[in-house]
């Protein structure tokens, strides 16, 4: 019931009877702050058997009465850049300074306000945040959504009607850890596409207007891939010849410093050292997805490389971890109907290609790179894959 907030629960004989609303006259005052106000004289009522309270949460900050620390309207004053308060040593994150909003939201709050203490324990000092300017971008235009391949929601089991009124154990359970990561699959990763990294180096050679299986680089003297229309799949920064092109949130660089640390003492690494590029989207739980340490790298002798489509993948990232020492390189591509995007096993064949030549010519052997493709889970087709490798 929109423009009404309630006044008042009514009662006869100790049980509820209805609610009295008020009319809503503002939502957010002068300051645009949520704020709302009511005409106390325009009210209606509502019968109802029971009433849930679903909103008016607040924090409690009464234990800060009398306290240096300083309160506005039911929250913390906090300088938003550095997380303090206006008393020293004392930070502050989440809904209590930022007011309603989204759970992630607060919780991104929460690390922001780590790196804060953490730098304020070691140093003494308040560290100003770095302020990331957020993309707005308009809406996805129809003729891309037309060539997105479309994933359905999964759907959570609820538990039959006839099961439900029997007591009161939760009806709707879930997703399952395999549900929750194919669902998660879904995101489009607005505005985390490709953009033209070093404009010096673009020849404006259309390589990323064939490849691109969304119609969306053109070049205008260079290349340009609109942020509300790119689809994050990665393949022109990967065809670019002149490596002009990058990803905003993608890169293989965490390998380079990982790699030379386990390979640094060449006589104890044991051999062969396989690097494994494995598609992200591949995984039903989060055994592949949790880090590994340097100790079970070494042990296993294989480090995995996770990327959310492997079609992603270039010439020098594939040839980049012989340079550091690899003894092979394995990348497991997702199995065709699973991929995200049109055209991009066949273009990734192609690379793979011209890197095996790549290898030959320079006497590693064009054996030392393979390309699979998975016919099952990660957890099943994975551990075959690396044991087969091994063997070889």
């Amino acid at each position: 019931m929109n423009s009404w907030g309630p006044k008042a629960f009514l009662e006869k004989d100790g049980a509820v009877t209805g609610v009295e609303l008020k009319r809503c006259t503002r939502v957010f005052d002068e300051e645009r702050r949520f704020n709302p106000a009511y005409d106390e004289s325009v009210t209606t009522t509502v019968e109802v058997d029971n009433v849930i309270l679903g909103i008016g949460q607040r924090s409690d900050l009464g234990f800060l009465t009398d306290t240096p620390v300083a309160l506005d309207r039911g929250r913390l004053v906090c300088e938003r850049v550095s997380l303090t308060t206006s008393e020293r040593g004392v930070f502050a994150c989440g809904e209590v300074i930022t007011g309603p909003g989204s759970a992630i939201a607060a919780i991104g709050t929460g690390h922001e306000a780590a790196k804060v203490i953490s730098h304020f324990l070691e140093t003494g000092e308040k560290l100003r945040l770095p302020q990331q300017a957020i993309t707005t971008i308009g809406e996805l235009p129809a003729a891309t959504a037309a060539r997105a391949k479309r994933f359905e929601r999964v759907e959570v089991h609820l538990m039959d009607a006839e099961e439900r009124i029997k007591d009161f154990s939760p009806i709707e359970p879930g997703y399952s850890e395999a549900e929750a990561l194919l669902e998660a699959r879904r995101c489009i990763a607005c505005a985390t596409g490709a953009q033209l990294k070093f404009p010096a180096h673009c020849a404006a050679c259309q390589t990323c207007v064939r490849v691109c299986p969304f119609d969306v680089a053109r070049v205008e003297k260079e290349a340009v891939m609109p942020a509300q229309q790119c689809q994050t799949c990665g393949l022109c920064a990967a065809e670019c010849p002149a490596a002009a092109i990058e990803l905003t949130r993608f890169s293989t660089n965490g390998m380079t410093n990982t790699l030379k640390s386990v390979l640094s003492d060449a006589e104890k690494a044991a051999r062969p050292f396989l690097v494994s590029y494995c598609c992200l989207n591949e995984t039903t739980s989060r055994k592949f997805l949790m880090p590994q340490t340097e100790g079970e790298i070494r042990q296993s002798a294989i480090l995995r490389v996770m990327i959310p489509c492997v079609a992603r993948l270039s010439a020098v990232e594939m040839l980049h971890p012989f340079e550091l020492g690899a003894d092979r390189v394995a990348v497991i591509a997702c199995n065709e109907d699973g991929c995200f995007y049109t055209g991009a096993e066949e273009l990734l064949g192609r690379r793979v290609n011209r890197v095996k030549k790549i290898l030959d010519e320079i006497g590693v052997g064009q054996d030392k790179l393979q390309l699979f493709k998975t016919s099952g889970s990660a957890e099943e087709c994975w551990p075959g894959i690396w044991e087969q490798l091994r063997k070889e």
